[in-house]
């Protein structure tokens, strides 16, 4: 087996697992069964996931002060533009997509970095027990 061989079967491996980690995230698949949601709570039904990826072009939606663009399509989460904590719901126009640096960014932003660090210690502190 050649070298080019063994890369672009290593090539062809990856982007099959990014899109099977896509379909599980972002509700990427097929399947069109709809479960519904009220839009109140944290629960986002897939066909909702789908589209926000769909419209964010699959990457971070930060904007720099500067008009950059997070070019990230790493470690995206769905991020509330008003958060539930604070009457947001979970809905299409209220959810973006943002990589993980940016969603933390965002929240010690809007809750306060001392605030945040806490509650990212107290889920530490509780993963690290349950393991």
């Amino acid at each position: 087996m050649a070298f080019g061989d063994v890369a672009d079967l290593l090539e062809r491996a990856l982007d099959s697992l990014i899109g099977q980690l896509e379909k599980r995230k972002f509700g990427a698949g097929t399947r069109t069964r709809k479960r519904t949601s009220k839009g109140d709570g944290r629960y986002v039904p897939a066909e909702i996931r789908r589209a926000v990826f769909q419209r964010d072009g699959g990457k971070c939606t930060f904007v720099s002060d500067h008009g950059q663009r997070c070019a990230s399509c790493e470690r995206l989460e769905l991020d509330h533009v008003i958060p539930v904590a604070r009457g947001g719901r979970t809905t299409l126009e209220n959810l973006r997509l943002r990589c993980r640096a940016h969603n933390q960014y965002e929240a010690d932003r809007v809750f306060g970095a001392g605030f945040m660090g806490r509650k990212r210690d107290r889920a530490s502190a509780s993963t690290t027990l349950r393991h």
